[in-house]
């Protein structure tokens, strides 16, 4: 016979209180009739003889009940054979390992890799295994299918070997976005099995910046239960650098100004001092003196460094004196600004180096005035304007190398055809009614019947009716910047848009006309203001809105954003950098100088695997990318069980159990089950209350007897 709850035998020792309680006697059970008390004194009792048991049958019957009761609590269970159920299914376990770079930490990836192993080989042979890795993206190691086609006496030593030949890389960690692509394959899986255990093990850091947050809210499989393996580093202490992303958005490409980076240090950090470096690519020694970075634990704070002059500029930035190094470094590439063009036609046109003066240029009154101050002013942008003056014939090299097309004036019969080629190819014209003598060149232009121009002043007029959801006019849906009221035009020009097929208005006066009108022509567009900004007919150069309905022309007329140089590991290379000059061969220098080469007609993304600087080299020109690790894989807190239940993860249990823990809760259940079924207390119980009904009959038959024979006598 066993016990499923041993410890409780111990109240067997409770049977020595009705033998203490026999054994005690405070007054003497002989009584002697006497006739009077009053003139003797009171003196105790004396026992002539020592304390000595009594009912004997009573004192069992009592022991008995609580020796009873004992073993009843031990759960007693005969430990017989029993038939074992037939087995429901195999189970299905799917290993989900964290291979992101805080994993990197001093003994984490060890330990990981060790649950890993001692999950994969407590997998029986009928259960079915998988195990995925992720970080920003989940990754097969073992599938299913696999550990199914593999013999069963080679299944773990397969698994085995599929993990240990895994390592930490440098991307972000997904946490969330893996758990629910694990359960929705578990939940796959099992339709096509009845029965059986669905387990989903996450062998993680639990790093706080994992990105569980994407559970929130999701619908878990109801019979698939979740495992954390939780893995802690040996080294509790790291501080890690990231740039401040403004220095690198900067419009000042030229000076060196100096680098703006911040420390954060973690709560049970034993380092406080640090130091700050620039370092040649492959050069440990610092290029200048180190600065000094203290920074309290728990605490992050924001320093500067000069950046050292000269063509060989150092781009590593090294934290220098922290225990964890895999987030000590920040790569720098300063931005080079884009290229665009934009060509300009109109009457105040006049081409540098043909005799223009330079008050013809600095004319306040011509709206090329304006044009230049407003792309002057294009941040990560250099804008080039070209002109071309009427009675001239456009070069179709400028054409086609210009990024937004600008008229003011358009002189039928020069070079309007070619003009209306290049808008039919993909660009923009944008154009601005000075006057009615724009009619006939915007006929010829469109190919229309007639346009009848008039100009109209009616004092001043204001827009209405915007059409916020263009894209031109995105940029101002905010209700902070939708006020058009303050733009005043004191002329314009009467354009019916039932002359214009196709057209579309943007806006309107309020006195009704159209105030602006998109015209497709082709893959391209030509859109009309129907009046001037120059401030002699309007408020519009002078407003805020100009500069920024410029640069948006100028962003949506097939001119490329300027290419991010800051960048973090798993994001795709800027494609525009690759074949930008015509040719066929690309070639990208990884960090690790790695080179590849990638045809330019390959649209696959080059995605940057690793820190450091990507060098793009493509028809002698190179493009350099800086690439550093997410910030969010250095935030010092983690995450706990009761975090990830309050998002939803059904967490059942957290270490991983070893081999004898497993054999001995295996035990335990198979005790339990057969408790369960004999249920012995019960009957132990039954005896119990029997043997308890009969000490209180005899107790009562007993004290009867004693009283009447008190009586007696």
């Amino acid at each position: 016979m066993s016990f499923l709850a041993p410890l409780f035998l111990i109240g067997g020792l409770a049977i020595g209180l009705p033998i203490l309680f026999h054994l005690i006697r405070q007054t003497t059970r002989d009584r002697t009739v006497f006739s009077s008390l009053f003139l003797l004194e009171p003196t105790p009792p004396r026992l002539t003889r020592r304390s000595r048991l009594s009912n004997i049958l009573l004192l069992v019957l009592r022991c008995t009940v609580l020796v009873l009761l004992a073993f009843a609590f031990a759960r007693p269970f005969l430990s017989t054979p029993v038939t074992e159920p037939p087995a429901t299914g195999p189970g299905r376990v799917l290993i989900l390992l964290d291979t992101s770079a805080s994993m990197r930490r001093a003994g984490v990836w060890e330990q990981a890799r060790k649950d890993a192993l001692e999950q994969v080989r407590r997998a029986s042979a009928a259960d079915q295994l998988a195990i995925y890795a992720f970080d920003r993206d989940v990754r097969p190691v073992l599938s299913f299918d696999e550990w199914t086609q593999t013999p069963p006496g080679q299944r773990v030593s397969v698994a085995e070997a599929r993990v240990s030949g895994l390592a930490p890389g440098w991307a972000a960690s997904r946490a969330g976005a893996a758990l629910q692509q694990g359960a929705e394959l578990l939940a796959d899986t099992g339709r096509s099995l009845t029965g059986g255990r669905k387990e989903l093990v996450l062998v993680s850091d639990l790093q706080e910046g994992s990105r569980f947050e994407s559970i929130q809210g999701y619908e878990w499989p109801k019979d698939v239960r979740v495992t954390v393996a939780e893995v802690k580093p040996a080294r509790s202490s790291n501080a890690a650098m990231q740039l401040v992303p403004d220095d690198l958005e900067s419009t000042d490409y030229s000076s060196v100004r100096p680098i703006r980076f911040r420390v954060m240090n973690s709560p049970d950090s034993n380092r406080e001092q640090f130091k700050a470096a620039w370092l040649g690519p492959a050069n440990p020694t610092p290029v200048l003196p180190p600065i000094d970075v203290y920074v309290p634990s728990g605490q992050g704070r924001t320093f500067t460094i000069p950046v050292p002059e000269g063509t060989n500029k150092p781009t590593r930035l090294v934290l220098l004196g922290d225990q964890e190094p895999y987030d000590n470094t920040v790569y720098v590439v300063r931005p080079e600004p884009a290229k665009a063009t934009v060509l300009y036609l109109g009457q105040d046109a006049r081409p540098v180096g043909e005799g223009a003066s330079q008050q013809s240029l600095e004319d306040p009154k011509a709206p090329l005035y304006f044009l230049r101050r407003a792309f002057s002013a294009s941040g990560a942008r250099e804008t080039t304007i070209i002109t071309s003056e009427p009675g001239r014939q456009l070069d179709r090299s400028q054409l086609e190398n210009a990024s937004l097309l600008i008229a003011t004036h358009l002189e039928p019969g020069y070079g309007l055809d070619s003009l209306r080629e290049a808008v039919t190819a993909g660009k923009t014209l944008f154009v601005s009614a000075q006057n009615a003598s724009l009619g006939p060149g915007l006929v010829q232009l469109l190919k229309i019947p007639r346009l009848d121009l008039s100009e109209s002043k009616p004092g001043f007029a204001m827009l209405t009716e915007v059409d916020f959801k263009h894209p031109l006019f995105a940029l101002f849906a905010d209700p902070r910047y939708a006020d058009f009221s303050k733009v005043r035009f004191w002329t314009y020009q009467r354009i019916d848009s039932a002359q214009i097929p196709g057209s579309r208005v943007l806006a309107r006066f309020d006195t009704g006309d159209p105030a602006m009108l998109e015209v497709p022509l082709g893959r391209g567009r030509v859109i009309i203001l129907a009046a001037g900004w120059q401030p002699e007919r309007s408020q519009l150069a002078l407003s805020t809105k100009f500069v920024p309905l410029l640069h948006t022309l100028l962003e949506q007329s097939g001119d490329a954003p300027p290419p991010a140089t800051a960048l973090i590991v798993g994001d795709n290379l800027p494609a525009p950098a690759i074949g930008r000059q015509g040719s066929e061969i690309a070639r990208v220098i990884a960090p690790d100088g790695v080179m590849k080469e990638i045809s330019t007609a390959n649209e696959t993304p080059i995605v940057a695997a690793m820190p450091g600087v990507y060098e793009v080299q493509s028809g002698g020109a190179t493009s350099r990318f800086a690439v550093n690790i997410d910030p969010a894989e250095s935030r010092p807190g983690r995450m706990s069980l009761e975090d990830l239940e309050k998002l939803g993860a059904p967490v059942q249990a957290t270490p991983l159990p070893t081999e004898v823990q497993l054999a001995a809760r295996q035990e335990r259940l198979k005790s339990g089950e057969l408790e369960n079924r004999q249920k012995l207390w019960r009957y132990v119980v039954l005896a119990a209350l029997a043997v308890l009904f009969a000490e209180t009959w005899l107790s009562g038959r007993t004290t009867r007897r004693i009283l009447l024979q008190g009586a007696s006598t």
